[in-house]
């Protein structure tokens, strides 16, 4: 009986000690979110792609897309 007291306390300082270093973790590390970064992309066609539209890379949504511009290059290419 007086095995399973102690393993009971130990147990629960263990988890305390665990959730106290996370504390500290969590408080040192300055997590802060990060405003993201601009992409510019050429594609050979453009229908379809609007304002707002979804981005997605290998079928993961990072992000949409801001503004949409047309330029033509010499090579026929949108941009």
């Amino acid at each position: 009986m007086r095995g399973n007291v102690i393993e009971t306390v130990m147990g629960a300082v263990v988890i305390v000690v665990a959730v106290l270093f996370m504390v500290f973790a969590y408080k040192t590390s300055q997590l802060r979110s990060v405003p993201g970064y601009q992409v510019s992309a050429d594609f050979a066609r453009v229908d379809g792609i609007r304002q707002g539209s979804d981005v997605r890379i290998s079928g993961i949504r990072p992000g949409s897309s801001a503004t949409n511009t047309c330029r033509w290059s010499p090579a026929g290419r949108t941009r």
